[in-house]
């Protein structure tokens, strides 16, 4: 059993600095490790001091499908070498576990804090057995839809530059239909019309632009890891991704983020950039670009913990190959995943600002002699 939490992890690091969530991150590297040293499963326990929801809590207030099955494993976890599983058990089971070695959950992670040494300890006289419900998970096939323009420059066009955004959405529940203009019919039409931007203006960028829109998104980012893993372009030399996912609304209070997030009063010209932690020089140009655009830039979604934004949309599994790429995103609002989510509430004019950035930023990337480098511990 061990505890999702690191000792001093909030004061020594920004939340999205956790890298390589699958294949490096803390409680991967737990999950192998009690692997390697012959455990048949490993129960996680939510951070007992946490000031902010678990995992399972923040899923319960999304609403909608979370009264559903969890989605089918991802295209990162069908790859990975972890063979035995890994499940959170509740705040009171663990309590109750940690009875025999004479401690609780909360002593157990005030030590650790404080010595910054393992508290490892037999659960003596404990029998513990695991009751699992399985079920048949129905398979089908799904696309990615992509597109290149090829760059200007026999030198460059080599390099590429991703446009994303992801098409899917949950569809029909009990509730009606999803129509999910703003997730994520906003982010899809941001990328086809910056795709008819860049065709039809004459002069080209150097380096060639490869626009996707991924699959599966909801299901668990499955179009996203799979590209990632079967590139059509060498991601050694994928200089910059922009990914739109829920660009055409006004952030505003709703029960996902009520008492997690601080969300500002004016937010009708207020863009949200997920990932700059990773690259710097990434965000110093798009703050550049913005000085004729005027839209006010926003990075608390990279310095909270309790909302795990950074690992929620497309562009992560690229961060995992060291791509540099942030999450373009204009917050969350009542409709979310929710019926209500309908295209006469986008804020049209806002939409077109940011795309005007994005056009901006990405014509930069497709010619600049220096394209963002990517940071791997920041």
């Amino acid at each position: 059993m061990s505890i999702r939490w690191e000792p001093t992890e909030r004061a020594t690091r920004p939340p999205s600095t956790v890298y390589h969530a699958f294949a490096s991150s803390p409680q991967f590297r737990k999950a192998l490790t009690a692997q390697s040293r012959g455990a048949v499963a490993l129960l996680v326990v939510p951070e007992p001091k946490r000031t902010h929801l678990s995992n399972a809590q923040r899923v319960l207030r999304i609403g909608g499908s979370a009264t559903r099955s969890l989605p089918p494993p991802s295209e990162a976890l069908q790859q990975d070498t972890l063979n035995i599983p890994v499940l959170l058990v509740s705040d009171s089971a663990a309590r109750e576990l940690m009875k025999t070695a004479d401690t609780t959950p909360s002593r157990a992670q005030e030590i650790i804090d404080r010595d910054l040494k393992p508290q490892s300890r037999p659960l003596l006289d404990t029998d513990l057995s695991i009751h699992l419900r399985s079920q048949y998970v129905k398979e089908g096939i799904t696309y990615n839809v992509g597109g290149l323009l090829e760059g200007s420059s026999p030198a460059l066009r080599g390099e590429t530059i991703i446009i994303s955004s992801h098409h899917d959405h949950d569809g029909m529940t009990t509730d009606g239909v999803w129509h999910g203009a703003d997730d994520n019919g906003s982010g899809t039409v941001g990328v086809v019309a910056l795709a008819r931007a860049f065709q039809t203006n004459v002069a080209k960028p150097k380096r060639s632009i490869l626009f996707v829109s991924f699959a599966a998104e909801e299901r668990g980012l499955l179009g996203a890891y799979f590209l990632a893993a079967h590139p059509v372009r060498d991601l050694a030399t994928t200089r910059a991704m922009l990914n739109f996912d829920m660009i055409g609304r006004d952030e505003a209070p709703t029960p996902q983020t009520d008492g997690l997030i601080d969300i500002p009063k004016v937010t009708s010209n207020r863009l949200n950039l997920i990932g700059a932690n990773y690259s710097p020089d990434y965000k110093r140009v798009v703050v550049a670009q913005n000085a004729s655009v005027g839209l006010v830039l926003d990075d608390r979604f990279d310095h909270e913990s309790a909302l795990n934004i950074f690992f929620r949309s497309d562009q992560f599994p690229f961060v995992l190959k060291n791509v540099p790429a942030l999450w373009w995103f204009t917050g969350f609002h009542p409709d979310y995943h929710h019926v209500t989510d309908t295209a006469d509430k986008i804020n049209y004019t806002k939409m077109a600002k940011i795309l005007r950035l994005a056009y901006l930023t990405a014509w930069h990337f497709g010619d600049t002699a220096t394209p963002p480098r990517f940071v791997i511990n920041p």
